[in-house]
């Protein structure tokens, strides 16, 4: 199997694997209880809150473990409603988010929350000027992603912090940049979302690095300061610290060797007749195109069936009978066309690459006959 789905999620790298698996077996220990095993996994969890506080020069005060990045969203989207000074008060997205965060701003709206979805242009990147122009005197949080999760555009976060100054909350969902473009793009945002998988980590591991207070969304024994109570996932965190530190070492060099990848993909793409790329600039690790004359479930079964694994969009999507809304927004018809999402990881070859081209040109081929 060729493996083109890195931004559904990445295989678990062996060595964050071997760094985890103490906390498996013989270092079980609950990091609640006062005793020698207890403090032991206790200080894995602090020792690693402060690794990743020291990657985005915060406090370790304002790193918060969680069970992903959707969860991490979800904290920081209610904690600066729960904070707002107007109500019912306004929040600023864009139409092209996750729906970790237009889920929560379509339940904000049924409250009385006035949204404003702040369009993209046909790269599928929105203005800083239009996101600072739709914030309102009662606007309690700007929320834009770092990178999209289906097309691959990179927002302009650092400008839109400028625009913004310190007064309005700034929500960043890292979860596509995190381990792949520099934390200093987004950084400076008041709450930042990671999730482990997505950089070779284990899944169901994420962190909310918030520099403002927050509001308890599951209550319970108190953990991670009384914001999302349950017992710690020793193994997990370790791991997402673990997967961070090793692709923030090694992001420079994987980047480059993705970039070559993704021209490579590109070129050979737009030989074949049908296909069109979405957008021009993108994240190298994310190539998104539409298919003519397809279908999109039957055209990833073929591929699948040739050992290529690939996606029509977000993971988070899948079995979804509707248009996607990131699509929708950039005036794209999906109608007649199959929606392709094409995301390179640090293990891919140039193989791999003509492999994926080749198949893709004899599918469309055989459905042209």
């Amino acid at each position: 199997m060729i493996y083109l789905d890195h931004a559904a999620t990445s295989p678990l790298r062996e060595d964050v694997l071997v760094r985890m698996m103490p906390y498996l077996t013989e270092q079980f220990g609950n990091p609640s209880s006062l005793h020698a095993p207890g403090r032991a996994a206790k200080r894995a969890v602090e020792t690693s809150r402060l690794e990743l506080a020291e990657f985005f020069g915060v406090p370790m005060g304002d790193v918060y473990f969680t069970s992903s990045g959707t969860e991490a969203d979800n904290i920081a989207i209610f904690s600066a409603y729960a904070a707002r000074k107007a109500s019912p008060g306004h929040m600023v997205t864009t139409a092209i988010e996750h729906e970790a965060v237009l889920e929560c701003a379509n339940y904000l709206e049924s409250l009385g929350v006035d949204v404003t979805y702040v369009a993209p242009d046909r790269d599928g990147v929105v203005s800083a000027e239009a996101v600072a122009n739709a914030v309102r005197e009662d606007t309690f949080l700007v929320s834009v992603m770092a990178v999209n999760n289906e097309i691959g555009s990179i927002q302009p976060i650092e400008a839109i912090r400028r625009r913004l100054g310190g007064d309005i909350p700034l929500h960043v969902d890292a979860v596509q940049a995190a381990g792949h473009l520099p934390v200093e793009m987004y950084k400076d945002a008041d709450y930042i979302a990671i999730s482990g998988h997505k950089f070779y980590g284990p899944k169901g591991s994420g962190a909310l690095i918030s520099k403002r207070p927050l509001e308890p969304r599951t209550f319970g024994g108190g953990q991670e300061r009384g914001i999302r109570s349950g017992t710690e996932n020793v193994a997990n965190i370790v791991g997402l610290v673990e997967a961070f530190r090793l692709a923030e070492s090694e992001r420079e060099s994987v980047n480059r060797k993705i970039a070559d990848l993704s021209e490579r993909c590109r070129r050979e793409m737009k030989k074949i007749d049908g296909v069109h790329l979405t957008v021009e600039e993108s994240d190298p690790r994310i190539v998104h195109a539409t298919v003519e004359g397809i279908d999109r479930d039957v055209l990833l079964f073929q591929l699948d069936k040739a050992g290529i694994a690939v996606s029509g969009g977000s993971a988070c999507q899948a079995g979804a009978s509707g248009a996607s809304h990131v699509l929708e927004a950039l005036g794209i018809d999906e109608r007649n066309r199959a929606a392709l999402r094409v995301s390179l990881g640090r293990e891919n070859t140039e193989e791999d690459v003509r492999e994926f081209t080749r198949a893709l040109r004899d599918i469309l081929e055989r459905k042209r006959q």
